[in-house]
């Protein structure tokens, strides 16, 4: 009687395990929400940030007409230059091609692709014909079989004969008519395949003659290479001097802020604020530590077993 008790024991604590370890995942989300959300409510810096803010919004505000909205307009005036310098890179590197190699070239390449679509389209056809002189033979086979010389004659055929017909004879036919179809299939995909490869390379002669012709009707409206390269250099001249524009005036702007900050008192709040989210973040991170993980499994285990009376 001892030892059946003992088994059951067992059993059930083996089933209370196994339970436990289903409900764990349910149990560590909620404590990981309550901690975090403990986090927010013993580290915020929501005071901070508003009085932070209240004390620079003057400094802000003054800072807009003589710092922000020049840097808008110089950022706005560098993505257009920016597009005017593509454009012109874009003409240039038509005028830079040289067009009859690239299409020499591609017509080489064009005709060994055509070569290598007819070798596969006579496949294809070579493959129909063996199919349809596979289905000749099994049909002369069926016809034989219903004559009476060398023939079954209506009578049952035999596995094998060396000199009448028989089943063999008859799945061997079946078997070349069959493989005759899978040939064709895959001489199919085949074609397919290089049909692609032939279309692109249609695709990229035209796409050279179109360059051509837009390099064309560029020189026809007065543009050259020589005029195109000192339009680019032209460019880039202009993007750098922006650039440098744009970066003097945002750091006598950061310079502006950094004294309001200092002036208001803003910069030892945000210190403050600083500290006060390196705590939080260490706070956040303990609760992955494996002491902390193994306490929180021990306090699950006894809370599950409290509750179903264990």
């Amino acid at each position: 009687m001892k030892i059946a008790v003992s088994i059951f024991k067992a059993v059930f604590g083996v089933l209370d395990d196994v339970r436990i370890a289903v409900n764990f995942p349910e149990y560590e989300r909620q404590a990981r929400t309550r901690h975090i959300a403990a986090g927010e409510r013993r580290f915020s810096t929501v005071d901070l940030e508003t009085e932070a803010l209240r004390r620079m919004a003057d400094a802000v505000a003054a800072s807009d007409p003589q710092f922000g909205r020049p840097l808008g307009e110089l950022n706005r005036a560098l993505s257009a230059l920016q597009l005017d310098l593509q454009v012109g890179r874009d003409r240039l590197a038509l005028f830079q091609r040289d067009y009859k190699t690239e299409l020499d070239s591609l017509y080489a390449h064009k005709s060994q692709v055509s070569e290598e679509y007819r070798a596969v389209k006579s496949s294809v056809q070579q493959a129909y014909d063996d199919l349809e002189e596979a289905s000749d033979d099994l049909d002369r086979w069926h016809s034989k079989s219903r004559r009476g010389f060398f023939g079954n004659g209506g009578k049952k055929l035999p596995k094998h004969s060396f000199f009448g017909q028989s089943i063999g004879d008859r799945e061997s036919l079946k078997g070349d008519r069959d493989s005759a179809g899978s040939d064709i299939d895959s001489c199919k995909r085949d074609q397919a395949k290089v049909k692609q490869k032939l279309d692109a390379a249609f695709g990229q002669i035209d796409q050279v003659k179109e360059d051509r012709a837009k390099m064309f009707n560029l020189r026809d409206q007065g543009l050259s290479n020589g005029g195109l390269m000192r339009l680019v250099t032209l460019g880039e001249g202009h993007i750098a001097d922006t650039r440098q524009d744009i970066e003097f005036l945002a750091s006598g702007r950061d310079q502006f802020i950094l004294a309001a900050k200092h002036r208001t008192g803003t910069i030892g709040l945000e210190s403050e604020i600083e500290k006060i989210r390196a705590l939080k973040a260490h706070f956040l991170k303990a609760f992955d530590d494996a002491a902390t993980a193994t306490q929180r499994k021990a306090e699950h285990r006894a809370t599950w077993l409290k509750q179903k009376g264990r």
